[in-house]
């Protein structure tokens, strides 16, 4: 579903489940049971290229069964199976955007599971779309407390359940610009915790189970020339939500997120790549809902989590750039910092993140690749194995 990085348990296991999603949705890559594949034109095999990966026609309807291995410090090293079937309304010719659903199960080392069932429903090719995910899990995380200053010394494990269900309904008002209204929800239980520690305390959660609950509108705007690996074009979206105990939410407070990206084509598959992200969470959240720094997408190198607060500001950059046959390279950086308040932001003390990284295209025409990246945060080297671009 649009915005796994809006899936506020934030985990880095979400990130490589949007990934191999991206993958099944193009049916790109694994066992191809009725060569299905949504979006997909005719796949022509490029001379040298060596055998094709991907699909060559498109069809009405069909199923993929795809398993994909990753490696994150937030995860370990897990693998994950999921099943993609796709379809097509009555009266909706090959050429209209077709709808599907979606299963997954993965499994890591650290012992974090999750289960997910994400329908995508299309209709006029794609004027309206209907975007829900369900998922259930046990994660593994590592806390350091709240704001931009806590020590390392503060490090605590903990493991908790979540359920998660999520609904997004939006309409093209016009070409490339989306309205949207969405519904979360979202259950969690801690089941472990460090005796004497700071999530053991209360301090940071009144109870070991909370319920939040919102509602909210989306805008975005995305004439990008490819989801995936964009070459150019421009993704654009805010989102602001009302989590409140008149639609199920223990607690008070609300979400606002901008996330925009600019991509810009220098010829010769060379691009340079920018995102900027702001986080706002006002009022009384739960820890978990709280934004939080690091990850496979917003600063690698930081542990996802590793600051977190109330709101967030995150800026980065990469170059991309063609390497030999069906490998890339990336070279990317990026600062940012969270506060507890908008106007305590303090430049002087934003973090900073670099790194480099490797890619090797799985579909030459949807552009799906896997990534192998090192980010480098306050000295510390972080290792990244996963599939899809970080932003």
């Amino acid at each position: 579903m649009k915005g796994m990085e809006h899936f506020k348990i934030r985990w880095a296991v979400v990130v490589p489940v949007w990934a191999l999603l991206c993958l099944l949705s193009t049916g790109a890559w694994g066992q191809n049971l009725s060569k299905p594949a949504d979006e997909m034109e005719k796949v022509a095999q490029d001379p040298g290229a060596g055998p094709k990966i991907g699909l060559a026609l498109r069809e009405r309807s069909g199923i993929n069964v795809v398993p994909l291995v990753f490696y994150t410090p937030e995860t370990d090293f897990g693998g994950a199976v999921g099943a993609h079937y796709f379809f097509r309304w009555p009266g909706e010719s090959v050429d209209d955007r077709a709808s599907s659903v979606m299963l997954l199960a993965l499994g890591t080392f650290n012992r974090i599971w999750l289960v997910s069932l994400l329908p995508k429903l299309r209709w006029n090719n794609a004027a309206w779309q209907l975007d829900s995910d369900i998922s259930f899990g046990e994660f593994f995380g590592r806390f350091w407390g709240i704001g931009p200053d806590t020590p390392d010394s503060n490090e605590e494990t903990y493991r908790s359940f979540v359920f998660h269900g999520e609904i997004e309904a939006a309409r093209a008002l016009f070409e490339n610009f989306y309205v949207g209204v969405f519904y979360k929800y979202e259950k969690q239980k801690l089941k472990e915790t460090e005796e004497g520690g700071l999530l053991a305390s209360g301090r940071y959660t009144p109870s070991n189970n909370y319920d939040a609950a919102g509602v909210g509108l989306i805008l975005r705007w995305d004439n990008r020339d490819n989801e995936y690996a964009p070459r150019k074009g421009t993704y654009l979206e805010w989102s602001s939500g009302l989590f409140d105990k008149v639609v199920g939410s223990d607690s008070h407070f609300t979400e606002h997120i901008l996330d925009a990206r600019q991509f810009i084509g220098l010829g010769g598959k060379h691009v340079l790549a920018f995102q900027g992200y702001l986080s706002i969470v006002t009022d009384d959240p739960p820890y978990s809902r709280a934004s939080w720094l690091g990850g496979q997408g917003l600063l690698r190198g930081f542990y996802q989590g590793r600051y977190r607060d109330r709101n967030m500001i995150v800026v980065q950059g990469e170059y991309r750039f063609p390497i030999y046959w069906r490998f890339s390279g990336v070279a990317f950086a990026g600062m940012g910092d969270v506060s507890h308040t908008p106007q305590s932001f303090n430049f002087d003390e934003f973090k900073f993140a670099y790194g480099l990284g490797l890619r090797f295209v799985l579909n030459r025409q949807e552009r799906i690749r896997m990534r192998f990246d090192v980010g480098v945060a306050q000295g510390v080297p972080a290792a990244y194995l996963v599939f899809g671009e970080a932003f």
